[in-house]
Parts: C-alpha cells; structure tokens; sequence
C-alpha cells in the first residue's frame, strides 16, 4: 500500500518551504509535480517528475512506496490537495503537509493581517468581484487564468469604484517579486 504525501510547496521556491516539506521531499521514493513548482525546486531534489496536473493522481497510484506530489501554495485554500485527496485516499494512505500561502506572503508583504479579510479565489474559476469588494472593507482574492489582476482592475474601474485601493503582488516569493497599490485605474493599466 502506498503512502502518498501532498505537499503544499508555497510560492515554489526553496526559502518558501518549509523544512517538513523539504524532509518529506528528500525521503519519498518519487516526487512529482506540474513543471512550474519543479523548476524552483530542483536544489532540493533534481530527480523531481513533471507533468501535467490532469496526470499527477494516475502516475501516483501507478508508483510504489512514498510518493510526494508537490502543491503550489497552501493545501487547504483552493488547493488541489482536495481532488487529489479523494482520488489517492482508495489506493494507500494520503499524508498533507501544509504550505505557506500566497494570502500570508501577501499580507506580510503589504503588513496587514488576514483576520477581518474575506478571501476569495478567481484563479482559473470564475465567480463574483463586484459584490464582495463593495460590501467588504478588506477582500483578498487568488487571481489568474482569464482572471489577471489588470483585468479584474478594469472590472472595478469599470464599475465606479475608483475610490478605492488595490495592492497587487505578482511572483511572490520570486527573485521577480513586484509589489504595487494604486487606484484600479492606475492599475489596470500596468
């Protein structure tokens, strides 16, 4: 029977890890991951195996032994630990290893606390802007896919709320890392 750990990588970088997540890495018998994590964290273990997420749970099951399946972020907020969960739970025993979020490295970026946030995710998935930002003081929202920052920017400009202020972090935790507040006007032009 197989032992299946879902690790939640963080932003996908080696100081984003945490050491569980860097000891389950280095003792597992396979590591698999989607080829962003994988590129980031090749110093921790250059035999890391990519694919496409659609066949991360079929190549797990198709393994022996302890297989650790690399997650971006945090396991228990829109997380794929969920699917993967209910697909490997029936073959071996599902261990998860939580990661640092997005949502924390976000906050501690722009130094506000998450407690009177209501955090949301539009990253491939659709669903509603307008109404949480104009009834919430604080919304923090996973963006991406169709959902970019400048377009859901646009959206709120669009709308009227031009009195507001968005802070947008692109490539958290990367040598690339760009942090930036403004009007959704001023930002849905960058």
């Amino acid at each position: 029977m197989n032992t299946y750990v879902l690790i939640g990588a963080g932003m996908g970088t080696e100081t984003m890890l945490t050491q569980q997540a860097r000891q389950a890495m280095q003792r597992a018998d396979i590591v698999l991951s989607t080829g962003r994590l994988a590129d980031g964290l090749t110093s921790v273990r250059a035999d890391v195996q990519t694919l496409a997420f659609s066949q991360l749970a079929q190549r797990a099951q198709d393994s022996t032994g302890t297989v650790a399946i690399l997650l971006s972020g945090d396991t228990g907020f829109y997380s794929a630990a969920k699917s993967l969960t209910q697909k490997l739970c029936g073959s071996g025993t599902v261990e998860i290893l939580p990661g640092i979020s997005s949502i924390q490295l976000f906050c501690a970026r722009f130094h506000t606390a998450y407690d009177d946030a209501v955090l949301l995710s539009l990253h491939g998935r659709s669903g509603a802007l307008l109404a949480p930002v104009s009834y919430n003081r604080k919304v923090i929202m996973l963006t991406g896919g169709e959902n970019k920052a400048h377009v859901l920017c646009q959206r709120l400009a669009d709308a009227g709320l031009t009195h507001i202020t968005v802070s947008v972090a692109e490539n958290l935790g990367a040598e690339t890392e760009r942090l930036v507040s403004g009007t959704p006007e001023q930002l849905a032009r960058e």
